[in-house]
């Protein structure tokens, strides 16, 4: 579950400057935002399988120590 996984998501701090802001022209603050926000939303897309399979390992590991530790506490009292 902990198993080192390849994400998308990070912006590199430099392209975006070498982009928007010491480009011949500037480009407006708007434009920068949008093509951000469209970025984001990609990488969020991408994740999103990943993310699903790991929260239903989560799920499904959560679920198995519920019954390990009832599992538990009968050998326990069947112990006494």
């Amino acid at each position: 579950m902990l198993w080192p996984r390849e994400w998308e998501g990070a912006t590199d701090p430099r392209e975006v400057i070498e982009t928007y802001i010491e480009a011949s022209e500037v480009a407006p603050v708007e434009e920068l935002q949008r093509d951000l926000s469209i970025y984001i939303y990609g990488s969020y897309k991408e994740n999103q399988v990943a993310l699903r399979q790991l929260a239903a390992l989560l799920q499904a590991g959560s679920a198995l120590l519920v019954f390990e530790i009832a599992f538990w506490i009968i050998a326990i009292a069947a112990a006494y």
